[in-house]
């Protein structure tokens, strides 16, 4: 079952902050949708007890 947050809190360049998360790992392969609908690919570069550093293959303009 697939895990969705709804707490992105910081965007710089091709990385996003998401908090509030649980169980996310080092390395996993994550699916973000923008407001608009469309699908963004990344890989978690850092995970911690509440944040995740993620890193977006595709722009976050």
């Amino acid at each position: 079952m697939p895990k969705e947050y709804n707490s992105v809190i910081e965007v710089k360049g091709p990385l996003i902050v998401v908090e509030g998360v649980k169980g996310v790992m080092y390395g996993e392969v994550v699916d973000i949708k923008r407001g608009d609908g469309k699908i963004l690919h990344g890989q978690v570069l850092d995970a911690m007890e509440n944040l995740a550093v993620i890193q977006v293959f595709e722009g976050t303009s």
